[in-house]
């Protein structure tokens, strides 16, 4: 003959289903009622699930714990081999990805190449306690930060670096006024930007005239 087989989850059961754990103590389940055999598979099915359920909270919890225990292990000697060097390096994602190694390094000195490029928020963000001095290298003339949201930049002047900011506000800075990249004809067209810009002296000499 055939054998009609079913399984069963918690899902297949009513929600207002309720636990009744005497039902697992009586022996003759096949007299039982309909409602009671749905009653006592669902208290079996969500016996299990608990017990289950506290076990892999358990295992996960002692996972959770070796993770962390690693982590600190391998930020200790990161910590150890950095400190040895006199200039780390890092980019601004890194250093906002690597922020808590940072500020176990407590660096003194922070120098930002391309600072003119870096939303305000990310430089700040990433800069601990500790600093003394900030070096912001850049060019405010050129690339401003890369904003995805419009309003942002049109509301809260967010597209504005930390750079230029300071800048704009008459913070004292430095700027090159000599170049040797460009042929002086094409750093002739750039006077608009760069008023004060001028030539080396053996740039001139060097190039061939167009």
């Amino acid at each position: 003959g055939t054998t009609d087989e079913r399984t069963f989850s918690l899902s297949d059961f009513p929600v207002d289903c309720n636990v009744d754990n005497s039902l697992l103590n009586k022996k003759d389940i096949i007299n039982m009622t309909n409602i009671e055999k749905y009653t006592f598979l669902f208290t079996l099915l969500q016996t299990n699930y608990q017990e289950m359920s506290d076990k892999i909270n358990s295992i996960l919890g002692q996972i959770d714990i070796k993770h962390k225990k690693k982590q600190f292990i391998d930020e200790s000697n990161k910590i150890k081999v950095l400190k040895t060097q006199k200039i780390v390096g890092a980019t601004i994602v890194g250093a906002s990805v690597q922020l808590s190694l940072i500020k176990k390094l407590q660096p003194k000195i922070v120098i930002v190449e391309e600072a003119a490029e870096i939303l305000e928020a990310c430089l700040v963000g990433v800069l601990t306690e500790s600093v003394e001095k900030l070096i912001l290298i850049g060019d405010h003339k050129q690339l401003k930060p890369q904003l995805d949201t419009f309003n942002l930049r049109k509301e809260y002047d967010f597209h504005i670096s930390m750079m230029e900011r300071l800048i704009l506000m008459g913070f004292p800075f430095k700027s090159l006024l000599k170049q040797g990249r460009m042929r002086p004809e094409f750093s002739s067209m750039l006077k608009d930007i760069y008023p004060e810009l001028d030539n080396f002296p053996g740039l001139c000499k060097k190039n061939i005239p167009i």
